[in-house]
């Protein structure tokens, strides 16, 4: 016979009995040792009624809401090997009751849905007392990570979705609840609040870098820049920095800077207008100069020449006392004495020989020689025909070029000789190509005085010596000059079709131009728009013929008497337009060295006739030059 339990509590029930509440059946203490208890819950209004719970069979349960209005109670039947199995049911409990609630508020959401604004949340009135309120804010119903304060300040990723805040209440023993605002309109772009007027900083003359200025806009916000011209859109000038370009001169250049930032409109501001001039800068000045400056750096290995030409007769030195009071012989010997490398003594250069009466201590000299005004760089030459028209140079040199005049389908001769020594032949017709700047070289001559005579071959030919070239050992090394320049010439005499000088210039290696040009055709009242349409034409012809990219200086020189009705500023604007749109090319202005004509500052800087320069005059116009064209010192 089965064996009967010793103990058979009647279990208790612990915990609240309402709709989601949690209730634990207490078992009480079985007996004896190893009794297995499981569980029925059963629901009733009365011990008579009750009925049990399907599916409740577990230790605990959750009342439902079909329990509210009733009683629960439990049953714990325990059971062991070789014993009945006995139940034992609690007591029915407490009426079940509906579950707490949260009533939640409304949220609502102030403020303007722009990217920069801030939203404020208010969370509405919820209750019981107690209920706390968690806040998160919802991008186009998505949570925005980490936006769960009372405020949200609107950022870019904002724009365009709408903006809503999710309100979450807890409080314990009741269920959450969860209350959302209504969604915002989309929210729109920024308006950024600092929109500073840009400047432009910097020189406006040719190759000058102009910079833009963009002021102080909102911290995020990046600016990007685009150069106009006269109103129109510059392609590809979208940095902050623009360099003048021919072009612009004579335009307006302003700068347009817009600011962008992440959800905010853009705002694009300009600066005023530049007008840009071309007015010639240290800058300008220095990258013009730089062809010369680089030969000024290498003078100690290589050659450097200088091409003063073409030109007129205060090139030419006319009322200078001595051929060596020229200012271009001031100077070459002022460059040499701040540039001349050690040992080289330097020639005498070029010498055009129709200038050999000016001065009675010219190296040349001629008798009988037919002037020629046509080729060879002053467009002064000689025409030797037989032996009694002869050139003597008397100078200090170690090389000689003997440049010439090469025609096709002649055979005029002339013949040389070097301190008295034998006759040497040279033939200048016959040549494949009729030019002139055909060059018989001497060369390996002792330093010191020499002898060259020049005579006629006979024939009936003409043979047209262009000028020479003195060397003094500077052949290979040192600072050289070639002088190109004749009384009375304007602009027009050195263009085509009267430009033969030019084929001279292939002997010709110019690191700087020198071009003092247009103080007679200001005196024949040329208009300085035609002026300006030769000295063009002359600048292209010489670039055209030399081997270099030389930088090239025009030399105005100053007002005097005219013909014509325009004054002289024409032509000094005339010479910086010129300047102002090549930048190869820069104006050394003599106005402010000698002042208006009669005036008291030309005073002993003008000769008898008051049109050249005395030898004062000469001097001020060389040692300002060569202040001008040097190198700035470093720093």
């Amino acid at each position: 016979m089965p064996g009967v339990l010793t103990a058979t509590p009647v279990p208790t029930v612990s915990g609240t009995p309402q709709v989601d509440a949690t209730l634990t059946a207490e078992p009480g203490t079985w007996a004896p040792d190893g009794v297995q208890l499981s569980y029925q819950w059963f629901t009733g209004t009365t011990a008579a009624d009750e009925v049990p719970v399907s599916g409740a069979t577990a230790s605990t349960y959750v009342p439902v809401e079909g329990d509210i209005g009733k009683r629960l109670a439990v049953e714990v039947t325990g059971s062991k090997l070789g014993y009945a199995s006995t139940a034992s049911t609690s007591v029915l409990g407490e009426l079940v009751t509906p579950a707490p609630s949260i009533d939640a508020g409304t949220p609502t959401i102030t403020g303007t849905a722009q990217v920069g604004r801030t939203l404020t949340a208010d969370a509405g009135i919820w209750a019981p007392e107690g209920v706390e309120l968690a806040l998160q804010w919802l991008r186009d119903g998505t949570p925005v990570e980490g936006a769960t304060s009372t405020t949200y300040a609107l950022v870019g990723a904002d724009v365009g979705r709408p903006v809503a805040l999710r309100v979450t209440g807890t409080k314990p023993g009741f269920p959450t609840k969860v209350a959302t605002s209504s969604e915002t309109q989309a929210v729109a772009e920024g308006t950024q609040a600092s929109t500073p007027t840009p400047t432009i900083t910097g020189a406006t003359g040719l190759g000058d870098v102009l910079t833009a200025v963009p002021g102080d806009w909102d911290t995020g916000v990046t600016v990007s820049y685009q150069w106009v011209r006269d109103g129109n859109a510059l392609s590809g000038e979208t940095a902050a920095q623009h360099t003048v370009t021919a072009t612009d001169i004579g335009s307006s250049i302003r700068v347009t800077v817009t600011g962008t930032r992440a959800g905010y409109a853009s705002q694009s501001v300009s600066s005023a207008p530049l007008p840009v001039t071309g007015a010639q800068t240290a800058g300008k000045i220095a990258r013009a100069l730089a062809t010369f400056h680089a030969a000024l750096g290498r003078v100690g290995t290589d050659p450097l020449d200088i091409f003063v030409g073409p030109s007129d007769s205060i090139t030419e030195g006319n009322r200078a006392s001595s051929i060596q009071k020229r200012w271009i012989s001031v100077f070459r010997d002022g460059l040499r004495r701040s540039y001349q490398p050690s040992g080289v003594a330097g020639g005498f250069g070029y010498l055009d020989l129709m200038n050999s009466p000016k001065f009675p201590d010219n190296p040349s000299s001629y008798v009988n020689g037919a002037g020629v005004f046509d080729q060879g760089l002053g467009r002064q030459t000689l025409a030797l025909f037989g032996a009694t028209q002869t050139i003597t140079v008397n100078d200090r040199f170690t090389d000689v070029d003997i440049l010439y005049a090469g025609l096709t389908g002649t055979a005029g001769t002339f013949a040389y000789s070097v301190d008295g020594g034998p006759d040497v032949r040279v033939s200048t017709g016959g040549k494949a190509v009729s030019r002139g700047g055909y060059v018989e070289r001497v060369s390996g001559l002792v330093a010191g005085p020499h002898r060259l005579v020049l005579h006629g071959g006979g024939g009936g030919y003409p043979s047209i010596i262009e000028g020479v070239m003195l060397y003094n050992g500077d052949r290979d090394r040192g600072i050289r000059l070639w002088e190109g320049g004749a009384s009375g010439l304007t602009a027009v005499n050195y263009v085509a079709p009267t430009d033969a000088w030019a084929a001279s210039l292939k002997e010709v290696h110019p690191d700087i131009v020198v071009l003092p040009i247009g103080s007679n055709d200001y005196a024949l009242g040329t208009p300085a728009k035609d002026t300006e349409v030769r000295i063009r034409e002359i600048i292209a012809t010489i670039r055209a013929r030399v081997d270099t990219d030389p930088s090239i200086v025009l030399v105005p020189y100053y007002e005097r008497p005219t013909s014509g009705t325009a004054p002289w500023s024409t032509y000094e604007q005339m010479y910086a337009r010129i300047a102002s749109t090549d930048p190869k090319i820069v104006v050394f202005d003599l106005a402010l060295l000698f002042g208006s004509y009669g005036s008291a500052q030309r005073v002993g800087l003008m000769s008898p006739d008051l049109l050249h320069p005395s030898d004062t005059g000469y001097a001020l116009i060389a040692d300002k030059l060569a202040a001008f064209v040097a190198p700035s010192p470093p720093g």
